[in-house]
């Protein structure tokens, strides 16, 4: 599969060095930004696909309304296995546990 480019925002003064760890990556979803429940990361910065994959999935699931949410038909489409793996693990994991699991996503 060949990776399409995550959903980007311009963002001039955003300083993307000091959020790079040694793969040259940002770490997490640093200065990413969800505009109409996508996130967005800014133009010209290196983003983990399997993380922005994960993030999306835990935004799309965690934000949609009703009890049983379903994967976003572009998102799926835009990430691909990773997204749905992920989105498919939130579904079976216990409240606490996606709350832990969101907090802690955000740290690395």
């Amino acid at each position: 599969m060949t990776e399409k480019d995550v959903p980007r925002y311009e963002s001039p003064n955003f300083q993307g060095f000091e959020a790079v760890n040694a793969t040259g990556y940002i770490l997490g979803c640093h200065g990413g930004k969800v505009i109409h429940g996508v996130v967005h990361y800014p133009v010209g910065v290196q983003v983990d696909w399997e993380k922005a994959a994960c993030v999306q999935a835990l935004i799309d699931y965690s934000y949609q309304p009703g009890n049983n949410p379903v994967p976003v038909p572009a998102m799926k489409e835009l990430y691909g296995q990773p997204y749905i793996e992920r989105f498919e693990r939130l579904k079976n994991e216990p409240a606490i546990r996606r709350t832990l699991d969101g907090t802690l996503h955000h740290m690395k």
